[in-house]
């Protein structure tokens, strides 16, 4: 399933972007996203984070210090999931950035833990998909 930036349900200080591409901005601490999933998705899945963060330290371009950025990923009762989003060197850079996470049928929400005053990663989008897992070979007794 893929849910873009339209289809997120932002909360807390998160809110929708303006400019650019359709994104999530203001995950930081106290500001969470809910990704509404298609039906009851039940397991280990992949879930695949299209984010940029370009937070740095510092007030200039050159020689400045990157920083990286957390997400926790809180699938219904499972203990949360720490995602990190490294440096992007601009907003509207995104990467990907995944995660195994076990979902139980409940809500899967992503949760800000900054708080710093820096800007959070910002969201364009999340995929998720069964994580699928191939049987080593047998291999033959000799």
């Amino acid at each position: 399933a893929v849910v873009g930036a339209g289809d997120l349900e932002p909360a807390g200080g998160a809110r929708r972007g303006t400019a650019g591409r359709a994104h999530v901005d203001g995950l930081v601490a106290g500001g969470s996203v809910l990704v509404p999933l298609p039906g009851e998705l039940v397991g280990p899945h992949r879930l695949t984070l299209l984010v940029s963060n370009a937070h740095r330290l510092g007030g200039h371009e050159y020689n400045t210090d990157v920083v990286t950025r957390t997400l926790l990923v809180r699938a219904g009762a499972a203990a949360p999931v720490a995602v990190p989003v490294g440096h992007t060197r601009h907003r509207d850079t995104y990467q990907e950035v995944s995660a195994v996470v076990d979902l139980d049928g409940g809500p899967l929400r992503l949760e800000g833990v900054h708080d710093d005053g820096g800007p959070g990663p910002r969201l364009a989008a999340v995929v998720v998909e069964p994580l699928v897992v191939a049987p080593p070979a047998a291999t033959a007794a000799r």
